[in-house]
């Protein structure tokens, strides 16, 4: 079966791109592109005039009807009937048909990826084929069909797909010759086998447009483990909520940056001016796609944990909030056994779910406990390590800040160089997740005593 006819067969079951398609002749062979009657009684030039008029833009694919490995031409974003007609009667000399179809923005702050066999590669900025590059991730199709639903308001927008391997992509507003917010672009036999579990991968261009706190809390969230409720406004997107009622009115206002950027940007328990706020932390707009607006949760202890290999985690923390502990100001103090265990167990369901090493931050509000913020571990945590072979150890005090820290990190590594830290802190909090992330040797200072 041709390609057009696939599409066409493609558009009685689902949403698709509103398009027509031309032989090697120039004549038309298939047209859906709404209400329009006797659409294959219609010419190439009335057909475009009508898609443009509808869209605004179209795009021309070709493809040869004796070789699919044969490469074709493709032109995007043409505005004019008679460069649609140029492009048809191109590809016709050179023996192609042609697919003229309307063209969806891929920029537009939504999704686009593949669906295959209970396994969804996703991202934004890009068509289907992003799940090539590294910037798409991968996560189980109950995950990414929650966080695809939280964010775009679309019910089960995954729900209908189960038909081998789909290549889709969802927007903001509804598109398409059903005018729905999933459009389907191609589908096929299923590439993959029921295996081991497929590792989890951040889709870390879906977090530019949310917030890579907010990627990791929708995941948390779709997960089934307490996240607290969040209302979120983004830069490209309109505002979503997701999450549970924490039964606290005192909301935390949480910037979230495209990027994880441990304890750069402001973090408040009390309300503040985001307009403000953004204006002055991230005045271009390139770093804080998103705001939170989210529950607060009366934390009896609060912290970070961990995976450091198999069945191995490591759970830190203090009583009350955690964030100067998070941020090296405060050491780990003993947790109590059920703090412990019910901490390590949510751990482990999320590494279950995720097939992944994972750190978290949370607290327990003495019945359970809510994620704070979840990462994917590219890497084991740091612990301390003595190199008897390094000499020239650069000092830091914790209190001097993550800024100072980053930028001593920076200048160790030019060379063999180490870090000593003044202090002990916790391997969880931000200065550990800094040392683990840079592979720069580091140690905490041995007091010294006068008698």
């Amino acid at each position: 079966m041709k390609k057009d006819a696939r599409l066409k067969e493609l558009a009685a079951s689902f949403n698709v791109a509103r398009f027509f398609s031309c032989d090697s002749a120039a004549h038309v062979r298939f047209a859906e592109i709404g209400a329009t009657e006797n659409l294959q009684t219609l010419t190439v030039r009335e057909l475009a005039e009508h898609l443009l008029i509808e869209t605004g833009s179209v795009n021309v694919r070709s493809f040869d009807p004796l070789s699919a490995s044969r490469s074709t031409r493709f032109v995007y974003g043409i505005e004019t009937s008679d460069s649609v007609l140029d492009c048809v009667q191109a590809n016709a000399n050179d023996g192609l048909y042609s697919i003229v179809n309307e063209t969806i923005d891929v920029n537009d702050g939504g999704v686009s990826g593949v669906l295959d066999n209970g396994v969804v590669e996703f991202g934004s900025d890009a068509t289907p084929r992003g799940v090539e590059s590294d910037k798409f991730g991968t996560l189980p199709r109950k995950v990414a069909n929650s966080i695809l639903e939280s964010v775009y308001e679309v019910s089960a927008p995954l729900g209908n797909l189960d038909v081998g391997r789909v290549e889709f992509s969802i927007h903001p507003q509804p598109v398409g010759t059903r005018g729905e917010h999933v459009i389907v672009w191609e589908q096929g036999d299923s590439e993959l086998k029921d295996a081991e579990p497929t590792p989890a991968a951040w889709p870390t261009s879906f977090a530019a447009v949310v917030g890579d706190k907010t990627c990791g809390l929708l995941i948390a969230d779709a997960i089934g483990v307490p996240v607290a409720h969040a209302r979120v406004v983004t830069r490209r997107l309109s505002p979503f909520e997701f999450g549970r009622p924490t039964g606290s009115s005192t909301r935390w206002l949480r910037t979230a940056p495209g990027v994880q950027q441990q304890g750069r940007f402001t973090t408040s328990r009390r309300w503040i001016d985001p307009f403000k706020l953004l204006q002055t932390e991230d005045p271009h707009g390139s770093q804080i796609p998103a705001i939170l607006a989210q529950s607060e949760i009366p934390a009896l202890f609060s912290g970070a944990a961990t995976d450091l290999g198999g069945d191995q985690t490591t759970v830190e923390g203090v009583s009350g909030f955690g964030d100067a502990f998070m941020l090296g100001l405060e050491p780990p103090t003993e947790l109590p056994a059920q703090v412990r265990r019910s901490v390590e167990e949510t751990l482990g369901m999320v590494r279950e779910e995720l097939a992944q090493p994972v750190g978290i931050e949370w607290a327990w509000d003495g019945q359970q406990v809510w994620v704070l913020q979840l990462h994917l571990l590219a890497a084991p945590p740091a612990t301390p390590a003595a190199h008897a072979a390094l000499e020239d150890w650069i000092r830091f005090d914790p209190s001097d800040g993550l800024q100072t820290l980053a930028a001593l990190l920076d200048e160790a590594s030019l060379g063999r160089r180490g870090i000593i830290l003044t202090r002990r802190v916790g391997a969880t909090s931000h200065i550990g997740d800094l040392l683990r992330q840079s592979g720069v040797p580091y140690k905490f200072e041995v007091p010294t005593f006068r008698t």
